[in-house]
């Protein structure tokens, strides 16, 4: 039930998306997809801090985290925007917790 409320709750085009795995680095066993430039949606198995690839990609994100395992809102981490343009690191979760996390990256739209 709480992957189907971070699904609707942050509004994430999960039809428009497709495998992304090998963009997101620096947590083994990790999976990831996205809509190039606009949204990615990573699961780390464990604790970890890791990379996405944003080259070629223009533009600011935010960094949020979720817990798939209590739900509720999204969290803040150690990192919160990262910028297009190459591998940027997202940081750590929000708590060291031992089991998975779900990091959502996503394009700041300016009006």
């Amino acid at each position: 039930p709480h992957a189907l409320e971070f699904f609707k709750s942050n509004a994430i085009p999960f039809q428009n998306m497709t495998n992304r795995d090998s963009l997101l680095t620096g947590a083994s066993g990790s999976h990831c997809f996205g809509t190039n430039g606009q949204v990615y949606v990573g699961h780390l198995l464990t604790n970890a801090t890791p990379s996405l690839n944003l080259a070629g990609v223009t533009g600011d994100f935010t960094v949020r985290w979720f817990n798939p395992f209590s739900g509720g809102g999204l969290q803040t981490g150690t990192v919160t925007q990262v910028t297009g343009g190459g591998t940027r690191s997202l940081g750590s979760p929000p708590s060291n917790s031992t089991k998975d996390w779900v990091v959502l990256v996503k394009l700041i739209v300016t009006a």
